[in-house]
């Protein structure tokens, strides 16, 4: 009998949204009917989800045996949806790997349909149609069915590269997902090129079963990853062009792809939750020599010593209502009467060598990104402040 193996990667998503994923995928035809000719097992993995959502989630999935719920300690790492695919694949037993977005929602014939198009020698992408921002959810399964499809857009094929169906056997054979794709990646256009060098791609007939992309919004900030990561994950992917032996980023400290982290394996995850976090450094003037100081102070850290860094970045706002606030306004005031070309916090920062929030942060991913082969464990987190811009990080590491 032929046999599925469905992964939805996830991380603090709508909650909603992914209840409306799991449920559309635990009513498939498959599991109502013994008589298709066809198995399914379905891997839903948290990569470290706040507690509040990973309980409501873990509590909805364990209300059928059809979902296998796995909870990866990852809070304070970065996102890597390559390493939450690969965990599902280390532990697949089906004849083929489906990929499932989170914010999807399948009709209940998708995986007998899918079924007739899956082959040996190919790899099976398939699109989705976008749902408007007012759809009602109410009944959702049954309206869907009988949706006019030809009212909503349809995804095109770029978009969908990382939504596909192929044997397990082909994604262990290439070494899965590449892990160095991190926050922000092109690991759907990469695992597409890999895996296609060798097999046939060919597109599941959209009308035979319909997929739908629930609305949600769309972050269009700039600053929200590090400057330079997209040109960099850009220029890992094309070497692999250059230099075909180059098919996956490597891990040289002797750890296999797809971990599946504990509690107990995560000590700065301890030290973040037991609320200990006196800094041991601090960035100061000039950002070049702290940088440096910093890169030295972690080498020389001892078997289970944190460098604990709890730093905001930040000048006065002048927005704000606070006297100190009150009195920059005013200095600024009698800066533009006297026709001084610099304002009271263009001084400060530049009198006082402010330390940029962003600067720092930049640093400190690549740092941890360059240095993962020396790095045991490590926390990250960033707080906004009054005015809603991040202002505070909070780092905590341990040195292998």
């Amino acid at each position: 009998m032929l046999k599925f193996s469905l992964v939805v990667p996830y991380r603090n998503r709508d909650v909603e949204v992914a209840k409306r994923c799991i449920s559309s995928l635990i009513n498939q035809s498959i599991f109502q009917n013994n008589n298709i000719p066809v198995e399914a097992e379905i891997f839903f993995i948290d990569y470290g989800s706040d507690i509040e959502k990973s309980s409501e989630l873990e509590k909805f999935c364990q209300e059928t045996d059809l979902i296998t719920y796995i909870y990866t300690e990852t809070r304070g790492k970065f996102w890597c949806k390559p390493e939450a695919l690969n965990l599902a694949l280390n532990k697949a037993t089906g004849d083929y790997f489906i990929t499932i977005d989170v914010d999807m929602i399948h009709l209940p014939n998708f995986l007998e349909e899918i079924s007739h198009y899956v082959e040996q020698n190919t790899l099976l992408h398939y699109q989705c149609y976008y749902l408007p921002s007012n759809f009602d959810y109410t009944n959702y399964l049954n309206t869907l069915q009988n949706t006019d499809v030809t009212s909503l857009d349809e995804s095109s094929k770029t978009s969908a590269l990382g939504i596909f169906a192929v044997k397990t056997s082909e994604l262990k054979h290439i070494g899965g997902f590449d892990e160095y794709f991190r926050m922000w990646g092109i690991e759907d256009k990469d695992i597409h090129y890999r895996l296609s060098r060798n097999l046939d791609v060919k597109w599941f007939p959209l009308e035979k079963s319909p997929v739908f992309h629930q609305w949600h919004p769309v972050s269009n900030n700039p600053l929200a990853q590090p400057k330079g990561w997209e040109k960099t994950v850009i220029d890992h992917y094309h070497n692999k062009y250059d230099k075909p032996e180059l098919l996956i980023h490597k891990k040289t400290n002797g750890e296999k792809s797809g971990k599946l982290y504990k509690r107990e394996e995560r000590p700065a995850l301890h030290i973040f939750e037991n609320g200990n976090l006196k800094s041991n450094f601090n960035f100061e003037f000039p950002i070049e020599k702290a940088y440096s100081s910093f890169i030295s102070q972690f080498m020389k850290l001892e078997k289970n010593e944190p460098l604990i860094l709890n730093q905001s970045f930040s000048l006065i706002d002048e927005n704000a209502t606070s006297k100190a606030a009150k009195g920059v306004r005013k200095i600024n005031t009698l800066l533009e009467k006297v026709k001084v070309s610099y304002r009271m916090t263009e001084l400060l920062k530049h009198t006082y060598g402010n330390i940029d929030f962003y600067q720092v942060r930049d640093f400190l991913f690549y740092f941890i990104v360059d240095f993962e082969d020396f790095i045991e464990d490590y926390y990250y987190e960033q707080e906004n402040g009054t005015n809603g811009n991040p202002e505070k990080i909070t780092l905590i590491l341990f040195k292998k």
